[in-house]
C-alpha cells in the first residue's frame, strides 16, 4: 500500500490499514504479517496499529499481528 506524498498525513494510510485488517478478521483470518523498511514511516504506523516486530534484518522488519488484537488498538 502507497499513497502519494500529497496525501500522507492526512490518516488516510490508518483508515485503509484499519479497514483491511478488520476485512481479515471477518474472512476468520487469525493474523497478518508484513515487512517494512525501518527507515520508512510506516513502520511507526503498523506500530500504532498493533504490529509487534517479530524479526529485524538489514534495515527491514517483519512484523505480525494478531487480529483480535487490532480491533482494540487500531484507529477506530
Amino acid at each position: 500500500m502507497s499513497l502519494l506524498p500529497e496525501y500522507r498525513g492526512l490518516g488516510i494510510g490508518s483508515e485503509l490499514l484499519g479497514r483491511l485488517l478488520e476485512l481479515l478478521q471477518e474472512k476468520g483470518f487469525e493474523r497478518a504479517s508484513l515487512s517494512c523498511q525501518v527507515s520508512n514511516p510506516a513502520y511507526r504506523l503498523y506500530q500504532r496499529m498493533g504490529f509487534e516486530t517479530l524479526r529485524l534484518g538489514d534495515g527491514d522488519a517483519v512484523m505480525v499481528i494478531e487480529l483480535e488484537k487490532s480491533q482494540r488498538t487500531g484507529s477506530n
